[in-house]
């Protein structure tokens, strides 16, 4: 039986509370007949016996504690008395067996009880030893329930228990209903007609605790037709025998006097209502078992429909694999072959082979009985797949097969073969800047780059390629003084302002600051480009470091380009902050690939001096260099 805390609210629960209820009212039923010494009360007829008080008392004790247990009531602190008081119900129930057998029992009943009477030779408001017996065994099934671990291992006893009480609760009571009382005639102190009454409650609704579970309240759960006619038979069935009983107890000398004709016509009322009973169930269980087959017939039509919907390659395997059962979408890849694949080995279809391939992950399956998955290229299949597999199993949980899944990315493989080629591209052409480091001939006059074997032919092609950078093929203004010293004045403004490549061209080291490696990389190539130093920092305590070991080595940073966001560090406006304190005229310039941070509306009041966005070219970031050093 399971334990308090294992009990939820179900019919099962509440089935016990009204059970109990009974049990409880018969106790105070017997106790108030003893107290007003009105025995009529509890023996409800003349010549039976009534039921002792300590009876009435233990009936109370043991009902209430049930209903608080099946009710979750009784957790914790709250649950060592209840054990107390049932494990000392049950020895109190053995004292009047023990006093019958070796008469020297305690008799603890005078005690609390003093007052007896007499009815014929029996001694009454004393307890029976049966009846003790039986709240001995009700005792330990209660114990069973209260006590979680006794619930786990010994559901089993608990469950035994309490059918012997009710069955035994459910004799007695029909003995007395048939007019033949048990025990009556002996010298036993015969069990009151109140008293099984309330051990028929009391065992059925200790039954009726054991929940869902109980192996035999388990055969009335459910929906299954056995479970349906359980519930309705057996019902029907102990009602009419009490019915018969009851009828014999009013009716003694009908059945005493005309037997044959009352065995008659009780068999005819029989027949008569169990013909109307079977024809009723047989009808609301036949309308159920329609519309169950109707149900199980739709869901059937609805899987089908789904597993024929779902784009993946989906089929079903035995263990000799033989392609059981194959969606649409795996028909339709197998080609005309599709529709006469079901039979075949699923390696001649798909493979086109005479036995599976070494990477056959449905041989894998069949060989460690677990599921695998897979990528695998088909050319008949036409692609590159994800292959899954499950193992299906019978009853007896043995492998019978497997569902084969096979996903197809052969979209994605393409866009991953781009991606690897555009990486690629990119690698090369970050492999052509690094040859940009070495030796560039310079004029030793003019500081300019000579064109020696087409040097500057080569390196104007590649910038047009790699930047939006354009030329003007001017004559600086020096070298046109020198060539044409008549027209050097005439010349010079107009040469300066021709666009192109010479302007963006500086002097000086300036410090880059970005997390990112790739991108500070890029960044400092284009500066060395454009005539400048560049060093650079991946986060914000490096850039501060170097700025000031730069200021004390004598070789300070011309400018600085600080990136806003470094994730988990200082980012731009921070360390600005830190380089504003010890050079307020410092040329900082704010980068960023976020347009909606807050900075880039109002950067100079952060005290950048520019701001130039990610991704950017070596035209716009000679452009905002150039601006940045003349103001």
């Amino acid at each position: 039986m399971p334990s308090p805390e294992r009990l939820t609210p179900n019919p099962f629960r509440r089935l016990a509370t009204w059970l109990g209820v009974p049990v409880i009212a018969l106790g105070w039923m017997g106790l108030i007949s003893w107290y007003l010494d009105l025995p009529l009360l509890s023996s409800v007829y003349s010549t039976w016996i009534p039921m002792a008080p300590g009876t009435a008392a233990t009936f109370i004790f043991l009902g209430i504690i049930l209903l608080l247990a099946v009710n979750g009531f009784l957790q914790g602190g709250r649950l060592v008395p209840a054990v107390f008081v049932v494990a000392l119900v049950s020895i109190l129930g053995l004292l009047p067996l023990v006093d019958y057998l070796l008469g020297n029992g305690i008799a603890w009943e005078s005690k609390l009880f003093p007052r007896t009477g007499k009815l014929g030779h029996y001694l009454t408001n004393r307890m029976s030893p049966i009846t003790g017996v039986l709240f001995f065994l009700s005792g330990a099934a209660l114990q069973i329930i209260l006590v979680p671990a006794l619930a786990k291992r010994g559901r089993k006893w608990g469950e035994l228990l309490a059918v012997v009480v009710a069955v035994a609760g459910f004799a007695g009571t029909l003995g007395y209903l048939l007019g033949s009382p048990l025990l009556y005639g002996g010298d036993i102190i015969p069990v009151a007609c109140t008293t099984t009454v309330a051990f028929l409650f009391l065992g059925c609704a200790l039954l009726a605790a054991a929940g869902p579970e109980s192996l035999i309240l388990g055969a009335l759960v459910g929906p299954s037709v056995r479970a349906r006619l359980l519930r309705v038979f057996l019902p029907i069935v102990t009602g009419l025998v009490l019915l018969q009983a009851v009828m014999n107890y009013l009716l003694p000398d009908f059945f005493k006097n005309y037997p044959g004709l009352s065995a008659s016509l009780w068999a005819i009322g029989f027949l008569l209502i169990t013909s109307v009973v079977v024809a009723i169930v047989g009808r609301v269980i036949g309308q159920d078992i329609d519309r169950s087959e109707q149900e199980l017939f739709q869901a059937k039509e609805e899987l089908e429909r789904t597993f024929e919907a779902i784009p993946d390659l989906i089929a079903v395997l035995d263990t000799e694999y033989r392609i059981v059962k194959a969606n649409k979408a795996m028909k339709a890849r197998l080609g005309p072959e599709g529709d006469g694949a079901i039979g075949r080995k699923c390696y001649e279809c798909v493979h086109d082979t005479k036995s599976p391939p070494e990477s056959c992950p449905h041989q894998r399956l069949l060989a460690d009985g677990r599921a695998h998955i897979q990528e695998v290229h088909e050319e008949r299949l036409g692609g590159d797949f994800i292959v899954t597999v499950a193992p299906l199993h019978d009853s007896k949980g043995e492998i019978v097969g497997s569902v084969h899944v096979a996903h197809d990315i052969t979209e994605r493989k393409r866009t991953e073969l781009e991606r690897d080629r555009l990486i690629s591209e990119l690698q090369e052409a970050l492999a052509q800047i690094k040859t940009l480091r070495g030796f560039i001939p310079i004029c030793a006059y003019c500081k300019n780059i000579r064109d020696d074997a087409g040097y500057w032919q080569q390196l104007e092609k590649y910038l047009r390629e790699h930047s939006d950078a354009e030329f003007s093929h001017g004559i600086c203004p020096d070298c046109l003084g020198k060539l044409k010293p008549a027209l050097a004045d005439e010349k010079t403004e107009p040469a300066v302002r021709e666009p192109g490549i010479g302007l963006v061209h500086g002097q000086g080291k300036i410090l880059v600051l970005d997390d990112e490696d790739s991108v500070r990389g890029v960044v400092s190539k284009i500066l060395e480009l454009i005539g400048y130093e560049a060093v650079g920092a991946k986060n914000g305590e490096e850039a501060l470091d170097l700025y000031h070991q730069a200021q004390e080595a004598g070789r300070p940073f011309t400018a600085v380009i600080l990136d806003l966001s470094i994730p988990g560090n200082m980012g731009g406006k921070k360390v600005l902050e830190q380089l504003l304190v010890s050079n307020p005229h410092i040329k900082a310039i704010a980068s960023t690939g976020y347009a909606d941070d807050p900075i880039v509306a109002h950067f100079e009041k952060y005290g950048f001096k520019a701001l130039i966005a990610k991704p950017f070219n070596m035209s716009t970031l000679g452009k905002v260099l150039d601006q940045v050093m003349n103001e």
